[in-house]
């Protein structure tokens, strides 16, 4: 007897040096015991082209994974809590659309 058991995916970025020494980024999906490479984001040397092509990876990441990153405005919601308003939920005013 076997239960329906949801899969379990796991994705993480890795770096990676390669045999030349060029440091490669990826996204890996682990799930039952295994790695498989999603995809690959690029391969440098030189860190600060590594620190833009570890941003795409982790913004790929994101879209990969179905999950969405929530943007506050802490300055603006300060400004209107120090001028005595509310500030108004993301959620309320889409209900009334």
């Amino acid at each position: 007897m076997f239960l329906d058991v949801p899969r379990i995916r796991i994705m993480f970025i890795r770096h990676k040096k390669n045999k030349s020494g060029v440091i490669s980024i990826q996204i890996i999906d682990k799930s039952r015991s295994n790695y498989k490479v999603l995809k690959t984001i690029g391969s440098s040397n030189d860190a600060a082209e590594l620190q833009v092509l570890l941003k795409t990876a982790q913004q790929k990441l994101i879209n990969l994974s179905g999950q969405f990153k929530l943007n506050f405005d802490i300055d603006k919601e300060k400004e209107l809590i120090s001028n005595g308003k509310k500030p108004e939920s993301p959620r309320s005013t889409s209900l009334q659309n």
